[in-house]
């Protein structure tokens, strides 16, 4: 079944959408003979394993791949852990894209040449009707702005501080070409600081205006969390790794989830410098 239907926010819904995405110049999830979440332009392959390692997407597998019949989507929330997971499903003998798990348009792999396969955007209806395991990583929203403020680039002068202002409804969002931060989507920046959980996973929601986050959308959220198979947290990492044994069917004995990946914050001191006190407070108060 498609994701429970959602009343529309109070505020128009934004135009938008995946198609900023860097990886979008290559080719579509249906060309690769994958099952994409948004129209495709071309048709299938007679041979979509060939076309897979012909187009390089394909990662060499490690070792024998877990004893499952189903394939895994993970739900990659934006830094939270997905590019750990993507190179723990590595290790574990999944059979992967090239492309951090993620593939072209946001698609999940519906061939037996993929057993794991990454979506990176908001959730939308029909996302979790497919026959597949799903998962996600969930982390404390504030430490996962943080992560978004270091890795992106922003300055909490100049960004962070017009963007909390503009969720807190004290200025309009301004025009600015958020491209300059590590890649962002020009129609990326308050979501990351604005309730992004549960714009992600509400269904079609990701986008409404910055504020517009409504109780209805959070219920939502939740009854989305409660389809999916697989729910960590990141804090509490290691208390959570029997869920991947038992459902994902991996080898967790030797797993080391204590190593950072794309983390640029090191020490208490530089994540504390990254926002400071103002900053943290007023996140913390428009994110309750």
């Amino acid at each position: 079944p498609a994701l429970p239907p959602v009343a529309a926010a109070e505020a128009t819904v934004a135009t938008g959408g995946p198609t900023g995405m860097p990886w979008r110049q290559l080719p579509s999830g249906q060309s690769l003979g994958l099952i994409p979440f948004i129209p495709a332009e071309d048709d299938p392959p007679t041979n979509p394993a060939f076309e897979l390692q012909k187009t390089g997407m394909l990662l060499n597998t490690i070792g024998e791949s877990p004893t499952r019949k189903q394939n895994v989507i993970w739900v990659h929330l934006h830094k939270y852990a997905g590019t750990m997971m993507c190179q723990k499903a590595h290790v574990q003998g999944e059979r992967l894209s090239n492309h951090n798990c993620d593939w072209p348009g946001d698609g999940w792999a519906a061939l037996a040449v993929i057993t794991f396969s990454m979506i990176e955007r908001g959730l939308e209806q029909g996302d979790l009707g497919c026959d597949a395991i799903t998962g996600v990583m969930l982390r404390d929203p504030f430490k996962g702005a943080r992560s978004t403020v270091l890795y992106h680039n922003f300055s909490f002068v100049k960004d962070l501080e017009k963007l909390l202002a503009v969720i807190a409804g004290e200025k309009k969002l301004p025009e600015i070409n958020w491209q300059g931060h590590s890649r962002m989507p020009q129609n990326f920046s308050y979501q990351f600081f604005d309730n992004f959980v549960t714009r992600s996973l509400s269904g079609q929601q990701f986008h409404v205006p910055p504020g517009a986050v409504t109780r209805k959308m959070l219920d939502a959220a939740k009854e989305v969390l409660k389809r999916i198979d697989v729910v960590l947290v990141l804090e509490e990492l290691n208390t959570h790794l029997p869920q991947l044994a038992k459902v994902f069917k991996w080898k967790i004995s030797a797993m080391n989830v204590s190593q950072k990946v794309n983390g640029k914050c090191h020490n208490d001191e530089q994540c504390k410098r990254a926002v400071p006190p103002k900053q943290e407070s007023l996140f913390k108060n428009l994110n309750p």
